[in-house]
């Protein structure tokens, strides 16, 4: 699988692909949370050649909680080497609030939003019976077609 080395030719084929028909290769190293560690953990992965003989992307994830606003962020940072000795950087930040409903205003919130769907689907099911009730001739009509669009 993955951890053989000692073979370039063998991680070359890794990196491509070809290796026993292989498509991906992933292995897991959870980092400490002491930044000394960490980077000591990355520069152990480094001088074996763990990181650029037999891997092509490297990939951190991380996670951040921020209480006074009650948001939670993930970060992914993929840093991919290219062939050709180029490196490809791709982060994504995607944030969210962990806790949507804790509030009263955060359930006029809720019942607005179910409230909404509610009308939504309701709209869908008029829509689909007009379509029944007229059949061809509802698509004579622009307006229908335009209520169709928004839909």
């Amino acid at each position: 699988g993955c951890s053989q080395s000692g073979n370039s030719s063998f991680a070359d084929n890794i990196r491509n692909g070809t290796a026993y028909g292989l498509a991906a290769c992933v292995t897991t190293v959870d980092l400490p949370r002491d930044a000394g560690e960490a980077a000591s953990v990355m520069d152990f992965l480094q001088q074996n050649h763990w990181i650029l003989l037999v891997s092509d992307t490297l990939i951190l994830r991380t996670n951040f909680y921020h209480p006074n606003v009650k948001l939670f962020s993930t970060v992914v940072i993929r840093l991919q080497y290219i062939p050709g000795g180029a490196a490809r950087l791709q982060p994504s930040i995607q944030t969210f609030r962990l806790f949507q409903y804790q509030t009263a205003a955060d359930f006029v919130q809720m019942f607005i939003h179910i409230l909404f769907l509610l009308l939504y689907i309701y709209n869908i099911l008029y829509e689909i019976w007009n379509i029944n009730k007229d059949g061809r001739l509802y698509f004579s009509s622009f307006w229908n077609i335009l209520i169709l669009c928004s839909i």
